[in-house]
């Protein structure tokens, strides 16, 4: 757990991503992730959702995780994200395309393709960045959280 407010986001069914979620299970898991922000812009925070299909053949049950943050970092942690996959991409993807999910409000599942080792940020449910992953081996496994302690000067 980084912090007090760190949250899981697991579906009951089995699914190997949530690119996979569609219709009313993708209705849900939006409204969960809305009730967050709102709960945080109460607390002056901001939410970052990740989720990191590393390897996708070998997924057993995928997971989001939430974690809030003070709103002022917010806009810097963006930032950070999209520097982190730009400089790292070329250890583990020979795809170098950053997908900016905000045109479709983080509905990963319309930009990318089924099948697909991917992993995801979403900032305050609006979208965020996603970038497929090619060489699951090479990739950080711990991703999101090793980048989000450094923003927020925690040890992991």
């Amino acid at each position: 757990m980084l912090s007090p407010f760190h949250f899981l986001l697991i579906p009951k069914e089995h699914l190997i991503s949530f690119e996979s979620i569609e219709g009313e299970k993708y209705q849900e898991i939006r409204e969960i992730m809305k009730n967050l922000v709102s709960m945080a812009r109460d607390l002056k925070m901001s939410v970052i959702f990740y989720e990191n299909v590393r390897n996708i053949e070998d997924c057993k049950h995928s997971f989001m995780e939430a974690i809030l943050i003070n709103e002022s970092l917010i806009e810097d942690a963006r930032a950070m994200f999209y520097h982190e996959l730009t400089i790292s991409d070329s250890k583990w993807s020979e795809h170098k395309q950053i997908i900016d999910t905000t045109t479709k409000r983080g509905n990963i599942s319309a930009l990318i393709p089924p099948g697909f080792s991917y992993f995801n940020v979403d900032f305050n449910a609006k979208g965020g960045y996603a970038h497929i992953i090619q060489n699951s081996f090479k990739f950080d496994a711990h991703f999101g959280r090793v980048n989000l302690c450094r923003k927020l000067y925690l040890i992991f």
